[in-house]
């Protein structure tokens, strides 16, 4: 009875209802405007094409992807199915966020109306949606991800935590690091708070028998990532951080540098910057047994002592990367259309100077150079501003923040890997980023209503 009377007030708050209305329409309004998704040459390693084809799928990693989405995508009769499939999955996901937000807020008397409205506009933003009609991981990573935190947010605010929440959080978890291994550190720290959360809800030998599933599947996820790894050409991680090379990574003049001054082979930095990543790229593969060895069993541990050795080439990189994935010029995979004017949008998602999306540019490096050109701008000035203002709750509410804590290591965890994976992967950070740039929203959001409404409550006092 508890649950039905829940969504019933749920059912009844007209400002909910909006915000269902928000996540539904924009989807549908999308569907319909756009019902062919989008496809990538990178597509072709997570669809055949072909119903039940499962050639692309392999447990223990002995193919080009993690199997998740190419298991997912295995089901599907074709492309259509695949973008109403991601739609459906991501309405359900924030759905669930909302819901799960609205349940944890009634328990406290109290359903912040902005709160909804704001993680509304948010999760039906083109920013977001464009990845629903791609046929790449990212609209199922990042559905599984805004589910994570939706756990994460309902297991926080109940007295009495579920064990089916907990194992659907843990589930989720693998399924993420088993998809891809950059997960793993992010997906570690979350579900340790998982487990700081329900301490006190769960029976002891609950809590040992879901540390014991999260530790084989952790094991299984770096077991089958390094498979994946391996399967590639030359290595994965390896012929990704040629991107670093690339005339797209502010890193490049830096990291050429050191790359020649440790003797490195010459096929690797000749180009440097590369002004056509595919012909550089391809050149070194095909004409250069020195340099495909090296991506094999050197680049990877030369590169980590570039970064730490180059903190100045690093800071730039991670936050140059950041921004560029936190601006509505960054909406370029799918399609996706918006259902509200474009400044509700922009309330998350900054633009760039000159615009990227209006210059008919067709590569990250031509962007890059684009950019280099233009004036002064602040490409990441909304994510940085909703953290700093969610921060200002440390100041604003005092002890109280603490209540709040898992918050704030959430919203940490997600910049910290936001940049260790524009740091580490250079290739496409728009959609490598996207689950933790959303995850950072997400939290600062919340918080940052939360601080609103401390600072609302202290003005209303200093009139009485």
């Amino acid at each position: 009875m508890g649950i039905l009377n829940r969504m019933k007030n749920s059912r009844a708050n007209p400002i909910f209802i909006v915000a269902l209305f928000l996540i539904v329409g924009s989807r549908a309004v999308t569907f319909f405007a756009n019902p062919y998704p989008y496809t990538s040459p990178d597509s072709g390693t997570y669809y055949t094409g072909h119903f039940l084809d499962f050639g692309l799928v392999s447990f223990i990693g002995q193919s080009a992807r993690g199997w998740v989405v190419p298991f997912v995508y295995a089901f599907m009769p074709n492309t259509l199915a695949i973008e109403i499939t991601q739609l459906i999955l991501s309405a359900m996901a924030w759905i669930y966020l909302l819901k799960s937000i609205s349940r944890a807020y009634s328990s406290l008397k109290s359903v912040p109306n902005l709160l909804l409205l704001g993680i509304a506009i948010l999760g039906s933003s083109p920013v977001i949606i464009q990845h629903d009609t791609s046929i790449l991981a990212t609209s199922i990573t990042n559905t599984l991800f805004v589910s994570l935190i939706a756990v994460l947010v309902s297991l926080k605010y109940k007295k009495n935590a579920a064990n089916g929440t907990i194992f659907a959080g843990i589930f989720i978890s693998g399924l993420l690091m088993i998809q891809k291994t950059t997960f793993i550190p992010i997906v570690i720290g979350l579900v340790c708070l998982i487990f700081i959360s329900t301490r006190k809800t769960t029976l002891p030998k609950w809590r040992n028998f879901f540390r014991f599933i999260f530790v084989i599947l952790t094991g299984f996820s770096l077991y089958a990532g390094n498979n994946v790894n391996s399967s590639w050409q030359v290595s994965y991680s390896g012929q990704t951080l040629l991107w670093q090379l690339g005339g797209q990574s502010p890193a490049a003049p830096s990291f050429a540098r050191y790359l020649q001054d440790i003797g490195a082979p010459n096929c690797l930095t000749a180009d440097a910057p590369y002004q056509n990543l595919n012909i550089s790229i391809g050149r070194i593969l095909s004409d250069c047994p020195a340099g495909k060895q090296y991506l094999k069993t050197d680049i990877q541990k030369e590169f980590l002592r570039f970064i730490l050795t180059h903190p100045t080439a690093t800071a730039k990189l991670a936050v140059t990367g950041i921004g560029a994935a936190v601006t509505n010029s960054s909406s370029n995979y799918g399609s996706a259309v918006s259902i509200l004017p474009a400044f509700a949008s922009e309330v998350f998602f900054g633009t760039t100077a000159p615009n990227l999306l209006d210059s008919k540019v067709t590569s990250q490096v031509e962007g890059m150079n684009l950019l280099n050109t233009g004036g002064a701008y602040w490409i990441f000035a909304p994510l940085f501003g909703w953290v700093l203002f969610a921060g200002l709750g440390i100041v604003l509410r005092k002890g109280s923040w603490k209540e709040d804590f898992e918050l704030y290591l959430i919203l940490t965890f997600c910049l910290v890997q936001s940049a260790f994976v524009v740091i580490l992967l250079p290739s496409e950070w728009v959609r490598q980023t996207s689950p933790f740039i959303i995850g950072t929203l997400i939290t600062a959001l919340i918080l940052s209503i939360k601080n609103f409404k401390s600072l609302s409550d202290l003005v209303a006092k200093s009139d009485m």
